[in-house]
């Protein structure tokens, strides 16, 4: 995949398109605190450190245009007044960055929150870029690739002695081509990449467990069989290629 770059080490895309770099994100879900205050935990500031590392990123990369694949904020519907506020401080702390915004199945009323136009789905050179909780359209599947986020990819890792641990990790599909067809007329897209939570404290549910490949189901690309969800490949944020989910999940039947 020519023109793609994954910022090592983090949930971070880099995608050139006519000649510029834009940085793709996902599933910042700000607002998340609220939920895990409820089960005790206080967690302070991660909005501003996402948007410290945003920042940094793109300082680092020179990027301008920042791409956020939708579930900005946490909330389904209205915001309370914590997460509004962080919304408003979130955006304001990204203003110097040429922001477009995607929508996700948790950014009801984000536009007339935040005065952003949010669109769809976003179609730039060889790429479109959805949440991923939606077919895309015919135009997009006109694209090369298919970028999305929604499923908050993960792996469980286990090193042995009963030792396991979990981290976030990238997901590339190839299209079933037969499939594709019963939904589509023409089609370009061969692949899609499917990304890890931006939200640090979002991991996401490992796709060999259970859990993890009921996720697919969420994504229509997935549950449908356009993109094959066994075959697809699960990377490592800095970069290890894990083996396909299939391989996983036969690695924990061992």
């Amino acid at each position: 995949m020519n023109n793609i770059k994954f910022v090592y080490g983090k949930p971070a895309l880099i995608a050139k398109s006519y000649g510029h770099r834009c940085m793709a994100i996902g599933d910042l879900h700000i607002g998340y605190e609220n939920r895990l205050l409820k089960k005790g935990i206080h967690i302070y500031n991660n909005m501003d450190i996402m948007a410290s590392s945003i920042l940094k990123m793109s300082e680092d990369y020179g990027i301008h245009r920042l791409i956020l694949l939708g579930d900005v904020k946490d909330s389904i519907m209205r915001p309370g007044r914590y997460e509004l506020e962080s919304l408003k401080r979130f955006f304001d702390l990204l203003s110097p960055l040429d922001l477009s915004v995607v929508n996700g199945n948790h950014d009801s009323f984000l536009s007339e929150i935040t005065g952003i136009d949010t669109v769809d789905e976003l179609l730039s050179g060889d790429f479109a870029f959805l949440h991923g909780n939606r077919f895309p359209s015919l135009k997009a599947m006109g694209k090369k690739v298919i970028i999305t986020a929604h499923n908050h990819i993960a792996v469980e890792i286990n090193e042995g002695h009963k030792n396991f641990y979990k981290e976030k990790a990238w997901l590339i599909s190839s299209i079933n081509r037969n499939n594709a067809k019963k939904f589509y007329d023409e089609f370009s897209a061969s692949k899609l990449i499917v990304m890890p939570a931006f939200n640090p404290f979002i991991i996401g549910s490992a796709v060999n467990f259970e859990s993890g490949k009921d996720k697919k189901n969420i994504n229509p690309l997935f549950s449908n069989g356009i993109f094959d969800y066994n075959k697809s490949y699960v990377y490592s944020l800095n970069g290890i290629k894990l083996g396909t989910v299939s391989q996983l999940i036969a690695k924990n039947n061992i």
